[in-house]
């Protein structure tokens, strides 16, 4: 069974459907995992380039942004590298006014049960309180 890790352009072109064509591979490869004849993984970074790229680049909101990765968090055919850690950032990212990459580090914080360094004393503070 082929395996593939998906890159950020094709989870965007997933979730934005800006492109006909490309939308139509992804689909027939979501397809097929979801048939078991091949494995999808995505990795925690390209998570967070589909958050800086729907912010930046699409202008979407907080609230639409997090509604789209939970969207692609529920796809139980797609494996998540550290799938706790991304719906607990979703959480954060709702919650506080922190950016994505913010609330993914307050995230591994909480998980791996460590303290924060750093110069953001918002951040810092919202980190005491998780």
């Amino acid at each position: 069974m082929s395996e593939y890790q998906i890159d950020t352009n094709v989870i965007l072109r997933y979730l934005v459907g800006d492109d006909a064509k490309k939308s139509t591979q992804i689909k027939t490869m979501m397809r097929e995992a979801k048939e078991g004849n091949v494995r999808l993984f995505l990795s925690e970074p390209i998570i967070l380039e589909v958050a800086v790229g729907l912010r930046n680049y699409y202008k979407y909101s907080k609230e639409k942004i997090a509604e789209l990765l939970r969207i692609i968090c529920n796809l139980e055919l797609l494996k998540i590298e550290n799938k706790d850690i991304i719906i607990s950032t979703l959480h954060y990212y709702e919650t506080y006014a922190l950016d994505f990459a913010d609330c993914l580090l307050l995230s591994r914080v909480k998980k791996y049960n460590q303290k924060l360094f750093s110069f953001d004393e918002k951040l810092v503070e919202i980190s005491w309180k998780i």
